[in-house]
C-alpha cells in the first residue's frame, strides 16, 4: 500500500482572491467584544446587540472642498483639498485658513465618507476585532478566513503566483513588512495571539 505524500506546507499558491468577503468580525460598539458585521447590520452574541448602523454615524468623515482646486477668496492662492479631518457632522461650510496670506474664509465643502482606515470595516465603520499593533504597523484580518489565509501565506517559504488573475490579488497588495521573511516568526506569533483572543471572546465558536 502506497504511503500518502506529506502535504507541502512550505509551498503556497496564491488563490487569486481580489476582494475580502464574508461577515466581518468587528469590535462591538456596546461591549467591546467580538461582533459580526453583515453589511450595516451588527450582531453581538455577548451583549445581545442587534443594530443597523449607518456609516456616517459610526466613523469620522473628512470634509473636502466641493471645488477641485479651491482658492483663497483674498489672495487667490490654492487651498488644501482636505479642509478638516475626523469630523462627524455634515457641515456644508467651514472656516479654512490660507497658508499663503493667513486669511481665514468660509468655504463650501462636502462630506467625504470614502476615506476609511484599512483596519476598519468599510460598511459598518467599526474597527476589526482581529487587529493588533505590529511595530509601527497594524496587523489586521477581516475574519477568521482572512486570518487563516494570511497565516498560510506568511508561513510558506515558497510563494507562487495565482494561475489565473484579473488584476492584483489581496496577497499581492500586502505591504513589504508582511512579505518579508525576516518578520515571519513574529508575524505568525501575532496571528496566533489574534486567533487566541477570538477563541477567548467567543468560546462557543459563535
Amino acid at each position: 500500500m502506497a504511503v500518502p505524500e506529506k502535504p507541502d506546507t512550505d509551498r503556497f499558491r496564491d488563490p487569486g482572491l481580489r476582494f475580502l468577503t464574508g461577515p466581518a468580525l468587528v469590535i462591538c460598539p456596546r461591549c467591546s467584544n467580538a461582533a459580526h458585521a453583515i453589511g450595516s447590520k451588527v450582531v453581538c452574541s455577548a451583549c445581545g446587540l442587534l443594530s443597523s448602523l449607518r456609516a456616517e454615524q459610526s466613523r469620522p468623515a473628512n470634509l473636502v472642498h466641493v471645488a477641485w482646486q479651491p482658492h483663497c477668496h483674498k489672495c487667490g492662492a490654492e487651498l488644501p483639498k482636505i479642509a478638516r479631518r475626523k469630523v462627524r457632522d455634515a457641515s456644508r461650510e467651514i472656516p479654512v485658513r490660507c497658508s499663503a496670506c493667513q486669511h481665514q474664509g468660509v468655504y463650501a465643502v462636502r462630506t467625504d465618507l470614502l476615506a476609511q482606515r484599512a483596519d476598519h470595516d468599510p460598511v459598518s465603520g467599526l474597527p476589526y476585532f482581529l487587529s493588533c499593533a505590529f511595530g509601527q504597523n497594524q496587523l489586521w484580518a477581516r475574519n477568521l478566513d482572512h486570518l487563516n489565509l494570511l497565516e498560510t501565506y506568511i508561513a510558506a517559504k515558497i510563494r507562487q503566483r495565482p494561475l489565473l488573475s484579473d488584476g492584483m490579488t489581496i496577497l499581492e497588495k500586502l505591504p513589504g513588512w508582511m512579505k518579508s521573511a525576516k518578520s515571519r516568526k513574529e508575524l505568525l506569533g501575532a496571528i496566533r495571539n489574534l486567533r487566541s483572543s477570538y477563541t477567548k471572546a467567543m468560546p462557543l465558536g459563535k
